[in-house]
């Protein structure tokens, strides 16, 4: 019964779909091939599964802001997928997400990059940490110029257990990557309190620059 109430949907298109199921085969057929690979300006290396874009962005859209948490199932798999063929090669020894503000986190129910870090770490088996605070509440990044946005997050995390993190390659999660700023900053952060490296990856990454 429950099912027809709620049926289960697919992220991207909205079709009906098995519970069973994460997305539906029309739009599973019409994924990227192969993973986005992007550098974030603190050097970072960063992997995603989409472009920031038309379904994907909809779909990211629904997931943020109007509580669809059952998409985080598809998002860690195809980004949990991104990161076993970009970082094949690396031993990461945790994962962890960016954290939002605890008012923000409060109002939405929930923290959007923590969902999906949270599944990839079943899906790989390593473990989760909860290592970054958000200290204050900065202004929306997508509604300043891209010079601005550096400055907007300077100061705006910092690491609440450096002593997990000691000598560690950690990956860190969150939903999408525009210019790179937030993640950088929390890449610096973190190299800042012992990481060994950071290794970044997003559902989905701005259009290409060019």
């Amino acid at each position: 019964m429950s099912s027809l109430i709620f049926p289960n949907r697919c992220p991207y298109c909205t079709a009906m779909i098995r519970r069973d199921m994460t997305e539906c085969a029309a739009c599973r057929a019409h994924f990227p091939l192969f993973p986005r690979i992007e550098l974030v300006p603190a050097g970072a290396v960063c992997t995603a599964p989409f472009t920031y874009e038309s379904t994907v962005r909809d779909a990211i859209i629904r997931f943020k802001f109007h509580n669809k948490r059952r998409y985080a199932e598809s998002f860690a798999r195809l980004t949990t997928r991104a990161v076993c063929e970009v970082y094949k090669d690396m031993k990461i020894d945790l994962i962890t997400a960016v954290p939002l503000v605890p008012n923000s986190r409060r109002l939405r129910g929930y923290n959007q990059a923590e969902l999906i870090a949270r599944k990839m770490s079943g899906l790989l088996n390593i473990d989760y940490g909860d290592i970054l605070v958000k200290k204050r509440q900065n202004n929306t990044q997508h509604n300043l110029e891209y010079p601005q946005r550096s400055k907007n997050v300077g100061g705006a995390y910092e690491v609440k257990n450096a002593e997990i993190i000691e000598g560690k390659t950690v990956l860190l999660v969150d939903d999408i990557m525009t210019t790179g700023s937030t993640l950088s900053e929390c890449c610096t952060v973190l190299n800042g309190s012992g990481a060994k490296r950071v290794l970044c990856a997003v559902v989905a990454m701005g259009k290409e620059r060019g």
